[in-house]
């Protein structure tokens, strides 16, 4: 899943809640919302709240951030390189 219709519905603290037009994501898997200026802030899906929006825990700061800010789903849970290299 590439692109959805995703919003920041909710922000309390590192909680944040997302409304989506169409199909949720499962769990564990990680979003990113588009904040304007800056990197996409990573959440990670933790809860279904029901058929509409999920729950999710910010991996960063989320000071500034407003309901309605555009939401990216790129698939898939956070990956991160490891090993020597």
């Amino acid at each position: 899943m590439q692109v959805a219709d995703a919003r920041v519905s909710a922000v309390r603290g590192a909680v944040v809640d997302v409304s989506f037009d169409g199909s949720l994501p499962p769990l564990g898997d990680v979003l990113e919302i588009l904040r304007e200026g800056s990197s996409p802030l990573l959440a990670e899906v933790q809860a279904h709240l029901d058929l509409q929006r999920v729950r999710c825990i910010a991996l960063a700061s989320t000071a500034g951030l407003a309901r309605g800010t555009p939401v990216r789903v790129p698939g898939g849970p956070l990956q991160v390189p490891v090993g020597e290299a």
